[in-house]
């Protein structure tokens, strides 16, 4: 992943990372432990690039 660990990420860029859509990173944050995004004001939410990436890697050390 080619980006700054302390960036902030809109839903769609999370969604884009992972190749998937931005249903699913909704659907993740229910069944999957996603990580919860920082609320700003109203619908503005936000994500962590970092934590991003470790519940990634935490999910293909717990598969393998």
């Amino acid at each position: 992943m080619n980006h700054p660990s302390n960036q902030l990420l809109k839903i769609t860029e999370v969604a884009q990372l992972l190749t998937v859509s931005p249903r699913t990173i909704r659907r993740w944050m229910k069944t999957e432990g996603f990580p919860k995004p920082i609320e700003f004001s109203g619908k503005a939410h936000r994500w962590w690039l970092e934590d991003v990436e470790n519940w990634v890697n935490d999910r293909k050390f717990a598969d393998e």
